[in-house]
């Protein structure tokens, strides 16, 4: 099961102190998605799509709801959440459920 002790052993470049009360700020989350190789331009498209109460702040309930419209619809945030998998699993085409708990470690 994932806790925030295996998930903080898996992203050791970043500090406990940038998630509290299960929550993670908006420059921290850029700096995530940074760490993940995505381009700053795209950046704030996902900060808004995942941090949909505006508090800028991105919760854990907030990550799973971003992370389950992936097998609900095949919306723009879909599409770059999977692509964000698959680019940082084997590249092809397809993420599978090894690619689909890197990146949700990585993130939670």
């Amino acid at each position: 099961p994932l806790t925030r002790a295996n998930a903080a052993g898996n992203s050791a470049q970043f500090s406990a102190s940038m998630v509290t009360d299960k929550k993670i700020s908006k420059d921290d989350f850029a700096a995530l998605l940074s760490s993940l190789g995505v381009k700053e331009t795209d950046q704030q498209g996902l900060i808004s799509a995942f941090d949909t109460n505006s508090d800028n702040t991105i919760s854990h309930d907030e990550i799973l709801k971003a992370l389950s419209q992936t097998s609900q619809n095949n919306g723009p945030l879909s599409q770059s959440i999977l692509s964000l998998m698959d680019k940082n699993g084997n590249n092809d085409g397809q993420v599978s459920a090894q690619e689909f708990a890197n990146i949700s470690t990585r993130i939670y």
